[in-house]
């Protein structure tokens, strides 16, 4: 199998429990949360029905920007991360972001919430979170970096347990001491 081919599956496992799991915490969501790749559809929705902030220190970019961004990531590195989380037939969240080479670090690079509400308002970056460490604990990765995260976002990451890193503008969480939704500490995501 190649490397292009595993973390496609990864990605996939990774996809698959987590919607197992909201699913599981909140039935009355059953069949309107998916989580699916940043796809055609996620890029079309971004392009023609996405509400932009309209603070622009919070926004990762535009739809072009994250068109190229997206592209560049799939044909780049096998090793990508990427969401798109939706609610019924709202997109509400994207997460964009790789692997580094040691296997060590799952970056998530980009990170962006539409503006419109939507029931999933307020848990949008943590179930990003929890998708980004099922990745990492299958590939056994010991940190989550977020770099260079909005200034407006930092109390939320601190939240889900980031701390700041020692060096450049960035968040770790250190996944030893972190616990997966539905772990240990019977966390939801609810």
């Amino acid at each position: 199998m190649s490397q292009r081919e595993k973390y496609k599956m990864i990605r996939e496992t990774a996809r698959k429990a987590l919607q197992e799991r909201i699913n599981k915490d909140n039935p009355a969501w059953l069949n309107n949360v998916r989580l699916t790749s940043i796809d055609i559809d996620a890029l079309n929705y971004l392009d023609k029905l996405w509400h932009w902030s309209s603070d622009h220190d919070k926004l990762v970019g535009d739809p072009s920007e994250w068109k190229y961004a997206v592209s560049r990531y799939k044909k780049r590195y096998a090793r990508h991360v990427d969401l798109s989380l939706w609610f019924g037939e709202q997109l509400t969240a994207l997460l964009l972001g790789k692997v580094s080479r040691g296997k060590t670090l799952v970056n998530m690079d980009f990170i962006e919430g539409n503006e419109d509400k939507s029931p999933l308002d307020g848990m949008r970056l943590r179930i990003c979170v929890e998708y980004a460490k099922l990745v990492a604990y299958e590939i056994k990765a010991s940190y989550l970096v977020v770099n260079n995260p909005l200034p407006t976002a930092l109390a939320n990451y601190q939240r889900l347990g980031f701390s700041k890193r020692k060096k450049g503008n960035s968040l770790e969480l250190n996944l030893a001491s972190a616990n997966l939704v539905g772990g240990n500490n019977g966390e939801s995501c609810n």
